[in-house]
């Protein structure tokens, strides 16, 4: 909670704290990532309950509906912990590309850390008809949130090299949570419509 806080209240001194100590990244993904990450399918699943989503029309609750979206949402969350480390590695080998020296340690703390909107965003799916545009809003601060983790940590790159650098790292994110968002939704409506007809 105090990182989460930190990098939503104070962004450039978190990030400069976060430099300096000796977290490994791989701790921090599993004390934070592996958490964090939960909360989109868990809110939407919960939320889905809440609101009736898993009954038919006309004859009462689906344990079908309920399991698949389960499956679902178990689907969702392991997929953006692979599309974290994915991304780890697709902005430490752009550094070579821009000159910029990024170790894979560096570059998952990078990846983690600016999901966080994205990932806290989940707790909007609880709010009817617009939670999932509430959530999208609150995960674009993470761009702002990588952009200053990009000028802490690189900060000795040219303000040219830094911001191309920047925008391809950021447009290969966005890339991978839009393939989680669409394919997996198309692949369990198609899954649907199979098991209906």
């Amino acid at each position: 909670m105090r990182r989460v806080i930190g990098l939503l209240s104070k962004p450039r001194q978190e990030w400069t704290r976060i430099k300096e100590e000796s977290l490994p990244a791989s701790r921090l993904f599993f004390s934070y990532a592996l958490a964090l990450a939960s909360i989109p399918p868990v809110f939407r699943f919960l939320a889905g309950l809440v609101y009736g989503h898993y009954k038919r029309p006309y004859t009462g609750w689906s344990w079908t509906i309920a399991g698949r979206e389960l499956l679902f949402s178990a689907a969702v969350y392991i997929l953006s912990l692979m599309i974290v480390y994915l991304w780890a590695w697709i902005i430490s080998i752009f550094g070579t590309v821009f000159s910029t020296r990024c170790l894979r340690s560096d570059s998952l703390k990078l990846a983690v850390l600016s999901m966080s909107p994205y990932w806290l965003g989940g707790v909007f799916y609880f709010i009817p008809e617009v939670g999932w545009a509430l959530k999208i809003l609150a995960g674009s601060y993470g761009f702002y949130l990588l952009y200053l983790g990009f000028a802490v940590y690189f900060f000795e790159t040219s303000r040219g090299k830094l911001l191309g650098y920047f925008v391809v790292s950021s447009l290969f994110g966005l890339i991978l949570v839009a393939y989680v968002e669409v394919f997996l939704r198309l692949l369990f409506a198609f899954w649907g419509v199979l098991k209906i007809g």
